[in-house]
């Protein structure tokens, strides 16, 4: 189990979805400079179809890039330009870029947000009726010798 990975609840009700990333033809111009034109411009997955899937099939998509730092990225520019736009959210985890509706993120991480909250005030916020000092106890603690008690 060391070696698995566990995949957030979002992405387990998730669809995969194909990603073609752009590739590039490069060559020199008549001034002897590099350009570059995408050579697959027909074919490549835009950003902004993966988000309008998402909102149309009204449940979260992902897709995998190559390297992580790509997911990265992809995670940002999608929260950065569409986030407002269309009304999505991205996710990553690992090289796996989850796009959600906005709605739905609410709902999965919001409820995940109670959990912890609650869980946190069970273990610090205990009730004074629960706590039971007598006044054996107070004898007790007093009769302790103190650590701060200068001994001559």
């Amino acid at each position: 189990m060391s070696g698995e990975l566990r995949l957030p609840k979002a992405f387990l009700m998730a669809d995969l979805l194909p990603f073609e990333p752009r590739q590039y033809d490069y060559y020199e111009d008549d001034d002897g400079e590099e350009q570059h034109e995408i050579s697959n411009y027909e074919t490549y997955t835009r950003k902004k179809a993966i988000c309008l899937e998402a909102i149309k099939r009204n449940k979260p998509v992902y897709y995998f890039r190559r390297h992580r730092s790509r997911a990265y990225e992809d995670k940002a520019f999608i929260n950065h330009h569409y986030s407002d736009e269309l009304g999505v959210t991205a996710r990553m985890c690992n090289r796996r870029v989850l796009v959600m509706p906005t709605k739905i993120a609410r709902e999965l991480y919001d409820y995940k947000n109670k959990k912890i909250d609650l869980a946190l005030k069970k273990k610090y916020n205990t009730s004074l009726d629960s706590l039971s000092w007598t006044i054996e106890d107070e004898v007790r603690l007093a009769n302790l010798p103190s650590i701060f008690r200068e001994e001559n």
